[in-house]
């Protein structure tokens, strides 16, 4: 399409650029108004065709493979879309069961912190000038939970031995029974959220994101061509990325620690002590991967 192209094409451009960033991309198509306006003619099928952006599947021989891995005939679109609805769904169970079992180790452990530093403040729990197994034997009888290794010479109550003295304060307590009593509404939320209705919020964020990815193209694409009408057109594919905005927020959840990073409260807490920041450390052995034993995986080895 650009001059002196090998090829003939009836769409002719003068000039394309690209603006690419690593997270969006972003073509820039310069070309004369008598040619926009041909391009844009019904005739022509408009932009996309023109630009070959669109094209069509037959529906006549639709083979794809199935969930299984088998390869099987669709009689139509449809028929597509009901199978992976049906696969689909059975993940979102099984991250149901996921979120539950992640809040409520997380729940727990900071409860069982902040109830390990209560019984320091109120002195009916000593720790310092002690043997680790008696302590140990005291954490047991306490019926505090285990987190971690709990193999010798581990004993599952590290996420409470190792923390550093500057933690065993009020202040600290207050912090951990709130943030466990948040936790525990979220697991509550999430117990009360069908899989089905999981899907559909993710539904809508993606249709709202996607409307404003076009709301904000449509904004940035006048301005563009602000002041040179009758020189040439611009016809941009998808907004510019803010790449240094998107950057800011990862270094942002890096400094946080962790998840629920921005939920710390009080700049004055030391990141070096964030009660957030090992949590996936201490409930991570302790985890059960969901759907790990399923009755398809064991027919499938019989096959």
């Amino acid at each position: 399409m650009l001059p002196g192209g090998e090829g003939k094409s009836k769409t002719k451009i003068e000039d394309i650029r690209e603006y690419h960033t690593e997270r969006s991309v972003h073509f820039s198509v310069k070309m004369s108004p008598e040619e926009l306006k041909t391009v844009k003619g019904k005739e022509n099928g408009g932009i996309n065709q023109s630009f070959k952006m669109s094209g069509s599947i037959s529906e006549t021989n639709m083979m794809l493979f199935d969930s299984d891995g088998k390869i099987q005939k669709y009689k139509n679109p449809m028929a597509i879309m009901e199978e992976f609805a049906t696969v689909r769904l059975k993940y979102y169970k099984i991250r149901k069961e996921y979120l539950i079992q992640k809040l409520t180790l997380e729940r727990d452990l900071l409860s069982n912190r902040a109830r390990f530093i209560k019984m320091i403040i109120e002195k009916t729990l000593k720790i310092s000038n002690r043997k680790k197994d008696d302590v140990v034997r005291d954490l047991t009888r306490l019926r505090f939970q285990k987190f971690g290794d709990t193999k010798a010479p581990r004993s599952g109550f590290e996420y409470l031995l190792i923390m550093q003295i500057g933690s065993l304060t009020k202040e600290r307590y207050e912090e951990l029974k709130r943030m466990a009593k948040e936790k525990a509404a979220e697991l509550e939320k999430v117990k009360k959220t069908s899989p089905q209705q999981m899907w559909v919020t993710d539904l809508d964020n993606l249709e709202a994101a996607i409307k404003g990815l076009y709301a904000k193209d449509a904004e940035e694409d006048p301005k563009s061509s602000k002041g040179k009408k009758g020189k040439g057109f611009k016809i941009s594919k998808l907004a510019k990325g803010k790449k240094r905005s998107r950057d800011n927020e990862d270094e942002a959840e890096a400094t946080a620690g962790g998840e629920g990073g921005e939920d710390e409260g009080p700049a004055a807490i030391d990141p070096m002590d964030n009660p957030f920041s090992d949590l996936a450390k201490w409930t991570t052995m302790t985890f059960k991967v969901p759907g790990a034993s399923e009755p398809s995986r064991k027919k499938r080895k019989t096959h």
